[in-house]
């Protein structure tokens, strides 16, 4: 695959055909369907009613248990899930666990990192709570995120396993699928990188102009937004044909 430097023709093509940020949500969510056709039927949606619930439900706990214990209740709630997906695919909804996935993102970015990692980094261990270092205001999983766009421009050695970028990709969609719109910003976020990172820029960039619709401060989509404006790719991504599918 080659990519051509400069700013790509689609860029300016694609944001001429997407007017609105909702066009631009249904453009993703058709362009990155599951394997198993089945789950493609129309999701079941919480309301920003049943997120806002769960947010305030999760806000007691923080005042009940504390910060650090709350926050590591919830990433748990998910996390093996997670894992398990990364593994073997999505096997059956999961709608709870996609529900705290996304309330874990939202009220702790590296919730977000950390999953973005796992993807990337088969040998990270994302349920060592350390890692995520919950209630520090720079964690190990922000540092190490920064590293590999870093490292990702550099060493062409530095390859993800495709079955696995997959498996993550899918799970995140059917994040976005079933939260409001309002609350699918880091879910977006976290498939804007991973994207950028299989070599999917065209997806890639529309999840960024997604994450920046809903928060236009999103530093992650805005760093992978200009990368891909400026032609900055992935070392291995000019190495190789194969390509996630998408």
């Amino acid at each position: 695959m080659t990519i051509a430097v400069g700013i790509p023709g689609w860029v300016a093509a694609y944001c001429d055909q997407q007017q609105d940020e909702h066009s631009v949500r249904e453009f993703v969510i058709h362009h990155t369907s599951p394997v198993d056709q089945s789950m493609a039927s129309p999701p079941m949606q919480y309301s920003e009613e049943d997120i806002e619930q769960a947010l305030h439900k999760h806000q007691q706990l923080r005042m009940e248990q504390g910060i650090v214990k709350a926050d590591t209740m919830l990433i748990k709630r998910y996390i093996a899930k997670w894992l398990d997906c990364l593994e073997h695919g999505i096997t059956a909804p999961q709608y709870e666990t996609w529900k705290h996935t996304c309330v874990a993102m939202h009220v702790h970015r590296p919730a977000r990192d950390a999953c973005i990692l796992s993807v990337l980094d088969e040998t990270l261990d994302i349920a060592d709570m350390e890692l995520l270092s919950i209630g520090v205001p720079r964690t190990p999983c922000a540092r190490k995120t920064a590293e590999i766009i870093e490292r990702a421009y550099k060493d062409k050695s530095l390859r993800p396993n495709l079955v696995r970028c997959q498996h993550g990709i899918d799970y995140l969609v059917e994040v976005v699928r079933c939260v409001p719109y309002e609350y699918s910003e880091q879910a977006f976020a976290a498939l804007t990188y991973i994207l950028w990172f299989v070599g999917q820029q065209t997806q890639s960039y529309a999840c960024a102009q997604q994450t920046l619709a809903i928060n236009a401060t999103n530093t992650l989509a805005k760093i992978i937004e200009q990368a891909i404006i400026r032609g900055l790719f992935p070392r291995w991504v000019g190495q190789t044909q194969q390509l996630c599918r998408l």
